[in-house]
C-alpha cells in the first residue's frame, strides 16, 4: 500500500498535467475558430509553386509590378507545409495544425517558469497572454515564430541547471530562419541574456561584497558555443547572408512612423488607431502588469534582512505572505479599473470616472506604501519611485490608446522615474533579462498590434517567472504547513474550475460572442470574406492576365486561384515590391475613390489589365468605373465587382456587360452568389451603396442610381425572405424606398399635407421598413439616425423628438449632434392633451396638430377618443391615415381607411387600402386591391403609377409596362408624366420588355 505522501505527490502531478491539459485545450480551441487572414491564400501558392518547381522562387513569380524584384522567401518551409497539408486535409487541416502549434506554444511556455513557481500561478499568468495572443490565432508563420521563441525562453530559463539544453536552441534556430522573417528575435533574445550576464559580472567586479557566486562548470562554454551556431545557423536557408540580413531591410517598412505601409496596413498600424477594443483593454492591463510583476517582489526583497539561514522578513505585519498577496490582489484590481476606463461601454459611468482618478490613487497607494515600510529606507524608495513610475505610465497609456494626445512631459516623468525604479529593481533581484523582454515587446506591441501575440506570449511568461516565482517563495516561507497544504490545493481545483469555463466559454462561442468577434468555432475561412467567385472569373481564359485588384486582402484570393498565370500589380507581400511600387497601388486606389480623380490615365500605364474591386471600402472607385465609358462592368456578387476595358466584340460577347436591372427582372428570386446565409444580405448592401454613390452630378440616375437601387431591394427582400429578423435587411430596404424617389429636389411631403400616394408612398415605406429593423433592433444606431433624418426632412418635430430621445440614451452620437438633439428637445416639448372636457371638435384639434408638425400626439389622441359613430369623415380620415402612414404604421392607417364615412369613391377607398399593404410588403395583397381599384372604376392616375412601381419593384417587367402605357394614355402633368416616361425607358432597355410581343 503506497504511503500518503506518494499519493499526494502523484496526485499533485495529475492536477497539474490536467491544468497544463486546460490551457492546451484552450490555445487550441482559440486557433480552431473562422481563418479570417488573407495572408495564408499566398502561402499557399507559394508552397504549390515551390513543390511544383522543387526550388525556391528568385523573382517574384506572382505580380507583374514586381516581377523584376528579387523574393527572399523565408517563409518557404511554412509554405510547404501549410500546402501539402492542405492538399491531405484541406483548409481544415491547415487550421488544426495552427492550433496545435498554438497550443505547443503555451505548452512550452509553461516549462519556462521557475521550479518553485505554483502551478495554478503560472497558468493563471499565461491565461492572461493567451487572452492577447489569441485575437491572432490565425494560421500564419507568426505562429511557429510563438512557438519558438517561447522555447528559446524555456531552454534559457534551466540551462544553467541543465547546460546541454542550449544546444536545442540551433536546432530552434534552424527551422525559425525559414520559417518566419521574425527569426531575428532568436539572436536578439540571446543577446539580451548575454548582456544581462555581463551586467551581473561587470556589478559583482565594481562591488565586491556583492561578487556573484562561480557558474556551474560548462554552462557558459555551452552558451558561448551554441551561441555561435546559432548566428550560424541564421545562413543556413537558401539565399544566405542576404536571407540573414533580409529583416533589418524590412523592420523600417512595418515600424517607422509615417512610411505608407503602416498607415496602409492594418496590423502595421498603433493600436491607438483602434480604439476601444477588447483586446486594447487586455494589452493596456498587460503593460501595467507587468512591471508590478517586478516591482512588488523587489519591496518584498527590500524589507527582508539577511540571517544566517539566508534572508528572512522583517518582524511586523510585513512579515506575513497573506499579506503581500492581498497586496497584489488590490494593485491588480486598481490597475483593472484604471483598464475599464478605456474599454467601459459608457464612459459617463462612476467606474470610468474612478479610473480617471486612478493615477493619482496610484501615487497616495505608493506614499502610504513608503511610510509603513519606512523602516527599510530601500523599499520605501521603491515604492516612491515605482509609484510616481507606474502612475505616470497608466496616465501616459491612457492618453495614448485613448486616442487622446498623450502628454510629453507625463512621459518624461514616466521614463525618469522609471529609469530609477529599474536601478533599484536591480539592486534587489538583478533581472535584466526581463526587463529587456519586457521592454522590447511592449515597444513593438505599442509600434503595430501584430506584435499583440508576441507580447501577450512574453508577458504571460515573464508574470508567470516573477510573480509565480515570488509567490512560490512566499508560500515556501508560510510557517503553518497544514495551512499551506490546504490553500495550495484550494488554488490547484480553483484554477481547473476557471479553466474548464474559460474552456467551455471558448468551445460554445460564448467568449466569442462576448468580446464581439463574429467568428464561429468552425474549421474554415469565415463566410463571406474572401472572394474566391470573382476571383476565378476574372482569372479566366479571354480576360486580361493582369490584375489590379483592391482591397490588398483580396490580391492575396487572386494569386492564389490564378498565379502564376495571372498575375496582379502587387499584393500583400512586404518582400517583393518596392515603395515606389507601393506608393502607386495606393494612389491609384486613392484617385479612383476620389471623385474626379485622376485615375484614368495611372491605370493606362499598367496596360490591358482587369479590375476587381471588393464592395468593402471601394464603393466610390466602383461607381467611378461604372460611369466611366471606357470600362465596363463584367461581374458582381456579394463580395466584388470585375471591370474591363470596352475593347473588341469577342470579348465582349463571351463576357456581357452587367446590367443591374436586367438582373433585376429576369431573376429577383435568383439567390446571390456565393450561396450562402447572409449573401443576399451582403450583395443588397453593396448594390445600395453603389446606387447611392451613382448619384453623382453627370450621371442620369435612370441609367445608374435606379437601377441599381432596384437590384439592391430585390436583393434585400430575399435577404429577409431568408432571415426575417435581418437588422440590416430591413434597413437596406428602407434605404432603397428612400432614395428611389426620383425627384429628389422636390421637397419631403409629410402629415400636415393632404395624403398624395404618388409623393408619400416612398417615404412610408421606408419608415415601416425602418420601424421593423428597430423591432429586432432596437438599439441599431444607424436606423435611429435614418429615422431621426427622415422624420426631420418631413418636419415632423414630435416623432422625431422622440428618436432623438433614443438616441441619446441608447447610441454613441457626436457632440455636434447631441446638442442638435437637446435643442429639439427643448424646442419641442411633448404636449399632453387630456381627451376629457375637450370643448372643440377631436377632428379639428387633430388637423390643427398635424399641421403644426404634431403627427405623433395627433394620431394618439384620434386613436384614444375618436368619433362618435362609425368612422371619421373622409377629408379628417384621409389626412389622419395619411399621418400613420408617415410614421410607419401602414396596419393602424388601414383601419382608419376601412371605417371612414363619406368616402368620395370606393376605387378611391380601395386605392388607399393597396397602399398600405404595400407599405407592408404584402405585394401581392396590394395588387389584388389595385385591380380591384381599376376595376370599380373610374380610372385614377395613382393607381396606374402605384402598379407600374410595384410591379417593377417585383421585377415583373411586362406588367408594369402596361401599367406604364395606361397612366401615359392618360396624360398625366408634370412631373408624373415626366417619371412614368423614364420608367418606361428603363423596362423596354433592361426589362425584357417586347412592345409588338406585348
Amino acid at each position: 500500500m503506497q504511503s500518503p505522501h506518494v499519493i499526494l505527490r502523484w496526485s499533485t502531478h495529475l492536477v497539474g498535467l490536467l491544468l497544463v491539459l486546460l490551457l492546451a485545450a484552450m490555445a487550441f480551441l482559440m486557433g480552431c475558430y473562422e481563418m479570417q487572414d488573407n495572408d495564408i491564400w499566398w502561402h499557399l501558392r507559394g508552397g504549390e509553386w515551390i513543390l511544383q518547381n522543387g526550388r525556391t522562387p528568385d523573382l517574384d513569380p506572382f505580380s507583374f509590378g514586381s516581377a523584376d524584384q528579387r523574393w527572399i522567401d523565408l517563409h518557404w518551409l511554412f509554405q510547404v507545409i501549410m500546402a501539402a497539408v492542405h492538399r491531405a486535409g484541406g483548409l481544415a487541416g491547415v487550421l488544426l495544425v495552427s492550433a496545435a502549434v498554438a497550443a505547443a506554444a503555451f505548452v512550452t511556455a509553461v516549462a519556462a517558469r521557475p521550479a518553485i513557481a505554483p502551478l495554478p500561478a503560472v497558468v493563471l499568468a499565461l491565461l492572461l497572454g493567451l487572452a492577447l495572443a489569441g485575437f491572432r490565432f490565425d494560421p500564419r508563420p507568426e505562429m511557429f515564430t510563438l512557438l519558438f521563441l517561447s522555447g528559446y525562453l524555456a531552454v534559457l530559463a534551466h540551462f544553467e541547471a541543465r547546460p546541454r539544453l542550449v544546444w536545442l536552441l540551433p536546432a530552434l534556430q534552424l527551422l525559425w530562419v525559414n520559417m518566419h522573417g521574425l527569426f531575428i528575435f532568436g539572436p536578439i533574445v540571446l543577446a539580451f541574456w548575454w548582456l544581462a550576464w555581463a551586467a551581473r559580472r561587470a556589478w559583482g567586479w565594481l562591488v565586491p561584497s556583492e561578487r556573484m557566486p562561480a557558474d556551474r562548470p560548462g554552462v557558459i562554454r555551452n552558451l558561448a558555443w551554441a551561441s555561435g551556431a546559432v548566428l550560424l545557423c541564421c545562413l543556413v536557408n537558401p539565399y544566405g547572408l542576404e536571407g540573414a540580413l533580409f529583416p533589418l531591410k524590412l523592420y523600417p517598412k512595418v515600424a517607422q512612423e509615417g512610411n505608407p505601409y503602416k498607415a496602409y496596413i492594418e496590423e502595421f498600424m498603433s493600436p491607438r488607431r483602434y480604439g476601444r477594443r477588447w483586446f486594447l483593454g487586455v494589452f493596456y492591463f498587460l503593460l501595467l502588469l507587468v512591471p508590478v510583476s517586478f516591482l512588488l517582489p523587489a519591496i518584498w526583497e527590500a524589507v527582508r534582512v539577511p540571517t544566517k539561514s539566508g534572508r528572512q522578513t522583517t518582524v511586523g505585519p510585513e512579515r506575513f505572505p497573506v499579506a503581500w498577496l492581498g497586496a497584489l490582489l488590490a494593485l491588480a484590481i486598481l490597475l483593472l479599473l484604471q483598464v475599464l476606463k478605456l474599454t467601459w461601454p459608457d464612459r459617463t459611468g462612476i467606474m470610468v470616472e474612478f479610473g480617471e482618478a486612478m493615477p493619482l490613487f496610484l501615487l497616495g497607494v505608493a506614499v502610504a506604501a513608503a511610510w509603513f515600510l519606512r523602516r527599510s529606507l530601500a523599499a520605501a524608495l521603491l515604492c516612491l519611485a515605482g509609484g510616481i513610475a507606474l502612475s505616470a505610465w497608466s496616465a501616459w497609456l491612457d492618453g495614448y490608446l485613448g486616442s487622446d494626445t498623450p502628454s510629453e512631459w507625463i512621459l518624461a516623468v514616466a521614463g525618469m522615474t522609471g529609469a530609477v525604479t529599474c536601478g533599484l529593481v536591480l539592486r534587489q533581484t538583478g533581472n535584466l533579462f526581463g526587463m529587456l523582454l519586457a521592454g522590447l515587446f511592449a515597444y513593438l506591441g505599442l509600434q503595430a498590434v501584430n506584435s499583440f501575440g508576441r507580447f501577450g506570449l512574453v508577458a504571460g511568461v515573464l508574470l508567470s517567472a516573477n510573480l509565480g516565482g515570488w509567490v512560490g517563495q512566499l508560500l515556501k516561507e508560510w510557517s503553518a504547513v497544514g495551512w499551506r497544504t490546504g490553500v495550495a490545493w484550494a488554488c490547484r481545483l480553483g484554477m481547473i474550475v476557471v479553466l474548464a469555463g474559460c474552456v467551455f466559454g471558448v468551445a460554445s462561442e460564448r467568449y466569442a460572442r462576448r468580446i464581439g468577434d463574429p467568428r464561429h468555432l468552425r474549421l474554415r475561412e469565415r463566410p463571406l470574406t474572401f472572394a474566391h467567385e470573382a476571383a476565378r472569373f476574372a482569372g479566366q481564359h479571354g480576360l486580361p492576365q493582369r490584375a489590379l485588384v483592391y482591397d490588398i486582402a483580396q490580391s492575396c484570393v487572386y494569386v492564389y486561384h490564378n498565379a502564376p498565370d495571372g498575375k496582379v500589380f502587387m499584393d500583400a507581400r512586404l518582400e517583393t515590391p518596392t515603395l515606389e511600387t507601393f506608393q502607386r497601388y495606393t494612389e491609384i486606389e486613392k484617385q479612383l475613390n476620389k471623385l474626379g480623380g485622376r485615375w484614368s490615365g495611372l491605370l493606362d500605364q499598367l496596360g490591358d489589365v482587369v479590375v476587381m474591386l471588393s464592395h468593402d471600402g471601394n464603393v466610390q472607385a466602383e461607381a467611378t468605373l461604372l460611369s466611366n465609358p471606357r470600362w465596363r462592368c463584367v461581374y458582381l456578387d456579394s463580395l466584388a465587382t470585375v471591370f474591363v476595358r470596352r475593347s473588341e466584340e469577342e470579348r465582349e460577347r463571351r463576357f456581357p456587360t452587367f446590367d443591374p436591372a436586367a438582373r433585376h427582372f429576369a431573376a429577383p428570386l435568383a439567390p446571390s452568389r456565393p450561396e450562402g446565409t447572409g449573401a443576399a444580405t451582403e450583395e443588397a448592401e453593396a448594390a445600395y451603396h453603389v446606387g447611392v454613390a451613382l448619384g453623382r452630378p453627370g450621371v442620369d440616375i435612370w441609367e445608374g442610381h435606379i437601377p441599381w437601387l432596384l437590384l439592391a431591394l430585390d436583393r434585400a427582400e430575399q435577404a429577409v425572405r431568408e432571415e426575417p429578423e435581418s437588422v440590416a435587411a430591413w434597413t437596406t430596404i428602407g434605404n432603397c424606398h428612400w432614395k428611389l424617389i426620383p425627384d429628389r429636389e422636390r421637397a419631403a411631403p409629410g402629415p400636415h399635407q393632404d395624403w398624395d400616394p404618388t409623393v408619400g408612398m416612398a417615404w412610408a415605406q421606408s419608415t415601416f421598413c425602418f420601424r421593423q429593423a428597430l423591432k429586432h433592433g432596437p438599439d441599431d444606431e444607424s436606423v435611429l439616425q435614418a429615422l431621426f433624418r427622415s422624420f426631420g426632412a418631413r418636419r415632423m418635430a414630435d416623432a422625431q423628438r422622440e428618436v432623438g430621445a433614443r438616441l441619446l440614451a441608447t447610441a454613441n452620437v457626436t457632440k455636434e449632434q447631441a446638442e442638435a438633439i437637446r435643442r429639439l428637445l427643448d424646442r419641442v416639448a411633448p404636449r399632453i392633451i387630456s381627451p376629457e372636457g375637450l370643448d372643440q371638435d377631436v377632428s379639428d384639434i387633430v388637423m390643427r396638430l398635424l399641421q403644426s408638425g404634431r403627427p405623433r400626439e395627433a394620431t394618439l389622441l384620434a386613436e384614444e377618443v375618436g368619433p362618435p359613430g362609425q368612422g371619421w369623415g373622409w377629408p379628417a380620415a384621409d389626412r389622419l391615415a395619411g399621418a400613420w402612414m408617415h410614421l410607419g404604421y401602414p396596419q393602424k392607417a388601414r383601419v382608419i381607411w376601412e371605417r371612414a364615412i363619406g368616402v368620395p369613391a370606393e376605387a378611391v377607398r380601395l386605392e388607399r387600402l393597396a397602399s398600405t399593404y404595400w407599405a407592408e410588403c404584402e405585394h401581392d395583397k396590394a395588387v389584388k386591391l389595385y385591380q380591384s381599384s381599376l376595376a370599380a372604376g373610374p380610372r385614377r392616375p395613382e393607381v396606374d403609377w402605384a402598379l407600374a412601381w410595384l410591379h417593377t419593384q417585383r421585377g415583373e417587367a411586362i406588367a408594369a409596362h402596361q401599367a406604364c402605357r395606361r397612366l401615359i394614355g392618360q396624360n398625366p402633368t408634370d412631373p408624373l408624366g415626366q417619371e412614368i416616361s423614364q420608367l418606361e425607358r428603363l423596362l423596354l432597355h433592361s426589362g425584357g420588355v417586347d412592345i409588338k410581343h406585348e
